[in-house]
């Protein structure tokens, strides 16, 4: 391999010329300390004559740093690259940084071993060196703030504009959206929405307004773009999905990471001044981006995080009429399961118009980005968003191997649902309450799910029935107003019945300790072998039956499935234990599995009668 560096180039990028994918050698890296969550690295390139300590890795460069692909001494190209203005906060001075977006590795650095020549640190304002010919390509618009290497634009058609003046040409001083930051003037970015949600409305005692926000890209990154109350229903109405825009004059601020998923470090909001212009019709700008995860690795992965994931719909369930709990508006909820060639399936919960318009009858293949993955009694789902995309039989390579794979599956083929209530495909090994407790099981900062088989010692029936709220989504507890009437402060509506609502907290015991353990309403029913309305009844007229539930499970022996976690309650913070499930044993199954256990231990086979 050839280690001849492209000598003089680094004088020339910085004044402006564009170099073909220049080769320079990686003399040292370094982690940028930043508050946001996103690692920057900083790096110092040598082109043999000079080098330059002004120069960053684009953020989906970082993974060459961290697995070690990326070493000191590395000779690589720049395939892609900008050189952007940054003020000095010291100086007041503009400093240009390099920032690389894409490179190819020539030889690796263990192999080259040493620097390359006796490059001095390169200093703006030093012409000594000499000037590489210019490659026979297109040369880029001239830019005051950012120049970036294969981002020349084309004369453009005359396209609509949207606010600002009139005017028929494009724009010239185009940037990548890598470069974005709030020290830059007169930017314009090129580039296609790829999301787009719909209008919110809100409501607080500051005042109402309503917003919407999409995710754009180029070839450089992604951004999120917001527009709110005055100028909300314009830009709704002008941006398509899928279109490429000229976006200029928008507001740039810190990324808000609660409300985006998108590594960017900054994200645009639109106002009065913004100018939208739309691009006829440019191959060079991507369509959306996607970084898959296997649907087995989410019972890995932590709730609440923003993933995207793909699979083909095997099932999709009728629409279901819900009532939000806070706002009290209508929704319309559907679910649909997705399956993978990790041989998993989940549940993604669709709302509202994506609910109403989805159709999976032909078993289609699903990509969504940034979906949000939920957790609820050990089992994961996915929830799609206002910030989320979905795309239906996309033309994309995955989708097409996808779709080759499931044709070709017997009727007959098995899934792991990993939103199974009962812990996913968690720890089913059953365990003893000291096992569990020597594990230190739910004492971290996540669930812990376990199964044991526990004998009932206990069960108190005070304070274990309680009226709740009628409607189908609500459990809050109502008030009785002594008339035939029941309020309900969460809802805040008055009702003429309730229904009961069961918590119970058995204690149980094996061999090895004793543990009280929670029991909500469909695992209590389940245990005590009675509805919740069978209980409530009897307490108010007959003592006795009402009694009898609770002695009814003393002193049998079942399997528990349990979810341990830490939690806290008037400022004090107690392990608790919650039954998910509660299933009587079954004498025949547990006895052949001690005798398979006898064989394993004793390496003799029991003879069976």
């Amino acid at each position: 391999m050839s280690r001849k560096l492209t000598e003089g180039c680094i004088a020339a990028i910085t004044s402006g010329q564009t170099i073909e994918k220049p080769v320079v050698q990686l003399l040292n890296h370094k982690k940028i300390s930043s508050n946001n969550a996103q690692e920057r690295y900083r790096v110092i390139i040598s082109d043999g004559i000079h080098y330059n300590t002004f120069a960053m890795l684009a953020t989906q460069l970082n993974e060459k740093i961290v697995s070690g692909e990326l070493p000191d001494f590395t000779i690589m190209s720049l395939d892609q690259y900008i050189s952007s203005e940054l003020p000095n906060g010291r100086t007041n001075a503009v400093r240009k940084v390099l920032v690389i977006l894409s490179l190819t590795i020539i030889v690796n650095g263990r192999e080259v071993g040493e620097k390359i020549g006796d490059p001095k640190l390169f200093e703006e304002g030093d012409n000594s060196a000499p000037i590489p010919r210019e490659p026979s390509v297109p040369q880029p618009v001239s830019n005051r703030n950012a120049t970036m290497n294969g981002y020349a634009q084309p004369a453009a058609n005359p396209a609509p504009r949207f606010g600002g003046q009139a005017n028929n040409d494009a724009p010239t001083n185009i940037i990548p959206i890598v470069a974005i930051n709030p020290y830059q003037n007169r930017w314009t970015i090129k580039a296609r929405v790829v999301s787009k949600s719909a209008i919110r409305t809100w409501s607080n005692p500051r005042g109402e307004g309503k917003l919407f926000s999409m995710d754009i890209l180029d070839e450089s990154a992604s951004i999120r773009a917001t527009a709110f109350t005055d100028v909300c229903d314009k830009f709704h109405d002008m941006m398509e999905l899928n279109k490429v825009y000229y976006i200029s004059r928008a507001q740039v601020k810190p990324a808000n990471k609660k409300f985006t998923s998108i590594p960017h470090d900054f994200e645009l909001t639109l106002g009065r001044d913004t100018e939208v212009i739309t691009c006829v019709s440019d191959d060079s700008i991507p369509q959306i981006q996607y970084n898959f995860t296997p649907l087995n690795a989410l019972k890995d992965i932590a709730a609440d995080s923003t993933i995207d994931v793909i699979g083909i719909c095997q099932q999709t369930s009728d629409i279901q009429n819900l009532v939000a709990r806070t706002t009290r508006r209508d929704l319309k909820k559907r679910d649909i399961t997705l399956v993978d060639s990790s041989d998993a399936s989940i549940v993604i919960s669709l709302w509202d118009s994506a609910a109403e318009q989805f159709d999976g009858s032909s078993m289609p293949v699903v990509a969504i980005k940034g979906g949000r993955l939920t957790e609820y009694q050990g089992g994961k789902s996915i929830s799609i968003g206002n910030n989320s995309t979905m795309q239906i039989n996309p033309d994309i390579p995955k989708a097409h191997q996808l779709r080759g794979w499931y044709d070709s599956l017997s009727d007959q083929h098995q899934f792991s649902n990993i939103s199974n209530k009962s812990g996913g495909d968690g720890n089913n090994k059953v365990i003893t309450l000291k096992e569990a407790s020597l594990q230190q099981l739910g004492t971290h900062d996540k669930t812990d799910y376990f199964s044991c088989e526990g004998t009932v010692m206990y069960v108190p029936s005070d304070r274990v029935i309680y009226l709740a709220c009628p409607t189908p989504e609500c459990n809050k507890k109502v008030v009785d107003n002594n008339n035939g009437s029941y309020r309900c402060e969460k809802c805040n509506q008055i009702f003429n019945n309730f229904k009961y609502r069961l918590i119970l907290r058995p204690q149980i015991g094996d061999w090895t300790g004793t543990q009280w353990v929670n029991m909500f309403q469909d695992v209590a029913e389940q245990f005590l072998g009675a509805t919740a309305d069978d209980i409530g009844n009897s307490k108010d007229v007959y003592q006795g039956r009402y009694d009898e539930f609770f002695r009814k499970p003393l002193f049998k022996t079942f399997v528990f499935r349990i979810a341990a976690r830490m939690d806290t309650y008037n400022n004090e913070t107690r392990l608790k234990m919650t039954a998910l499930q509660a299933k009587p044993i079954d004498f025949k199954e547990a006895s052949k599995k001690l005798i398979r256990d006898i064989e394993k231990l004793g390496g003799v086979s029991v003879k069976r009668t």
